[in-house]
């Protein structure tokens, strides 16, 4: 979830630790050819700007997503280079376009690690903190607690994205019904005081 002025600071500090290209060593250790393992090889070497064609970009979606099979280069191009901005532009003329969110559109044609890969794109590019709402509910809704992901969710953006997410979970339902169903204790308590979730 960097930003590319992040992902500058994150090749720099990486290269300095270790004396390898980050995006490199991500590339060497994932399928090569899964869908959200393209995907992310795109995403980590985003280049963002705003094109200008948010009904275009809808229309070249859905093209991709009709009929028999899914081109899923339509997918990781439009995720991998548009801006947030243009982004809720695309949601929105596809929605009216097409009756149907882009996000249907994206579970309805990917399954799995892809399915999981490009609704966390689709959503963080409507908003950050929509991203983190969504790595929050997929860590404490899935099948057992992921709790790897829900700390490094927790502590990687709670300063940055906390304002926001009680709101945004609300598509979710509660974001502290959620935590207190799917841990306890201390750390119940924790991620309970962490989000300020009530």
């Amino acid at each position: 979830m960097a930003n590319a002025q992040e992902m500058v600071a994150i090749r720099a500090e990486y290269f300095r630790l270790y004396l390898k290209d980050v995006i490199d060593d991500i590339s060497d250790d994932i399928a090569k050819n899964a869908d959200w393992a393209r995907l992310l090889r795109g995403w980590i070497c985003q280049l963002r700007y705003p094109r200008g064609t948010p009904e275009q970009d809808a229309d070249a979606l859905y093209i991709a997503a009709k009929g028999a099979g899914t081109d899923e280069n339509v997918f990781i191009r439009i995720f991998c280079s548009t801006t947030h901005e243009e982004f809720n532009l695309i949601c929105a003329a596809y929605m009216q376009k097409y009756k149907k969110t882009l996000r249907e559109t994206v579970i309805k044609e990917f399954s799995g690690k892809s399915e999981k890969a490009f609704l966390l794109a689709h959503d963080f590019l409507q908003s950050p903190i929509n991203g983190c709402c969504y790595i929050i509910r997929d860590s404490i809704k899935g099948m057992g607690t992921r709790d790897r992901s829900l700390i490094n969710v927790s502590v990687l953006f709670r300063d940055r994205y906390s304002q926001g997410i009680n709101e945004m979970y609300k598509q979710y339902g509660s974001l502290a019904k959620d935590i207190k169903g799917d841990t306890s204790g201390w750390y119940e308590k924790t991620l309970l005081q962490f989000w300020k979730a009530q």
